[in-house]
């Protein structure tokens, strides 16, 4: 049985990162504590091999782009990993886990299902709409199973994108149209795994000078959360600004 006090003493950020790039996904992920990077987006490590305040804190990291020779076995390959990184949590070596960046693995599960696992109709064409169904069948698994069993810190970055007018139609709020870049239904899903679904943006302040934020909050055509009563809008936002956030909320209630 756990109690309350419990929680509290295992405090864990179960974060998803959505933004265009260049806003800082990669750079938040990287100020969590002891952090091990799957990385799927090509050269998304160069945002902190260069910066020893950030390097600190990555324990290691794998690539998991895929190629002609490694596609096929890519997807049992990041199952390995993570169970590797869960082994690593246990003994206390890591504390987080990072996946950088959910839009790019999904779109190469598609090219796996495109290669290994296409669907044929009775009429022996392709069945695009059941291989959609499959791939948000395997999302879910993979993000139930793998991703959120993790007992630390889990942060996954996705890009944003414009929902298409048919899909904001079928919605009852259509007031939000920036989603996550996930091709197929689990877009629709992906928010509910997680306690905070922040939306990260950079805003120009001139001569090449930006301001770093954060939504934590839903508004502006994006369905932000949080689950820890923060600010709408945190700036300069790292790991411990938001740790500092959250225990400033605590100690107010």
């Amino acid at each position: 049985m756990k109690t309350v006090n419990d929680l509290q003493k295992q405090r864990r950020l179960v974060s998803m990162h959505i933004g265009g790039s260049g806003v800082g996904k990669t750079h938040l992920a990287a100020t969590y504590p002891k952090c091990y990077f799957i990385i799927t987006e090509p050269n998304s490590e160069e945002t902190w091999m260069n910066k020893p305040d950030l390097r600190k804190n990555i324990i290691a990291f794998e690539h998991f782009i895929p190629d002609k020779d490694n596609l096929k076995d890519m997807f049992l390959n990041i199952t390995k990993e993570i169970q590797t990184v869960k082994d690593m949590q246990a003994k206390g070596e890591v504390e987080t886990l990072v996946i950088d960046n959910l839009t790019y693995l999904i779109h190469n599960r598609w090219l796996w299902q495109s290669h290994y696992e296409i669907k044929k109709t009775m009429k022996n064409e392709t069945d695009t709409r059941g291989m959609y169904g499959n791939l948000r069948t395997w999302c879910y698994n993979f993000m139930l199973m793998n991703i959120m069993s993790f007992k630390g810190n889990i942060v996954v970055n996705v890009h944003e994108a414009q929902e298409n007018d048919e899909a904001l139609e079928k919605k009852v709020d259509k007031s939000m149209v920036i989603v996550p870049n996930i091709i197929g239904g689990f877009r629709n899903d992906i928010d509910g795994l997680f306690s905070n679904v922040f939306y990260l943006n950079k805003l120009p302040q001139g001569k090449g000078v930006y301001k770093y934020i954060v939504r934590t909050n839903k508004g502006n055509g994006k369905n932000a959360k949080n689950r820890f009563g923060l600010p709408e809008v945190i700036e300069g936002v790292n790991y411990d600004t938001i740790i500092k956030a959250i225990r400033a909320n605590e100690e107010v209630k």
